[in-house]
């Protein structure tokens, strides 16, 4: 699924690509829920833990966004995300960005499959949830602008709204450094 994104590819190494040449994504729903059910099961996971190497791979941006966008396992796969990330925030902060960046650009038929995921990945117990809770839907700051033209005064909030759909308060991500980057509120 990774082809020459995994971390096991040589340099020089040939991997077939899988989809089309026009950025087709084949269908990967039987193999998402075959890994999913692989890496959630409890039994298989006390008898063979998963090793660095696996974590990595699952971990990849790549497969991350493959395995969240699938509607078919995005829950169970959110439940594992969020045991990987438990107490770390270094990983809790990668898997955040991903989900941020991947819902902001999916297309709407894929959208249900990323907030699948993300409810379990935000609702579980540990001592990163507000960080996730605030990284996710972004803090909100009131819009402010300084007046041109010789006038010193700053404008705030509902000063700055001309029309309806204008915004007063803007929620921004303190992990996104982007100015196409935007919580997930906005």
């Amino acid at each position: 699924m990774l082809g020459r994104k995994s971390p096991l590819c040589g340099q020089d190494e040939k991997r077939p690509e899988i989809g089309g040449t026009y950025g087709h994504q084949p269908d990967f729903s039987g193999i998402i829920g075959l890994i999913t059910s692989l890496i959630t099961d409890k039994e298989l996971l006390e008898k063979y833990p998963m090793s660095d190497l696996v974590k990595e791979m699952i971990l990849r941006d790549d497969l991350l966004k493959t395995m969240l966008s699938s509607a078919t396992a995005s829950k169970q796969f959110g439940q594992c995300l969020a045991k990987m990330c438990k107490d770390n925030v270094k990983l809790t902060r990668k898997v955040t960005k991903v989900f941020l960046r991947s819902i902001e650009r999916a297309p709407h038929d894929t959208m249900k499959g990323y907030l699948k995921a993300l409810k379990p990945f935000l609702m579980a117990d540990d001592s990163l949830k507000r960080q996730k809770l605030e990284w996710v839907f972004g803090i909100p700051e009131v819009i402010s602008r300084r007046m041109t033209y010789g006038n010193q005064r700053t404008k705030y909030g509902l000063e700055l709204v001309d029309r309806i759909n204008e915004e007063a308060m803007s929620f921004s991500s303190p992990i996104l450094y982007g100015s196409g980057d935007e919580a997930l509120t906005t």
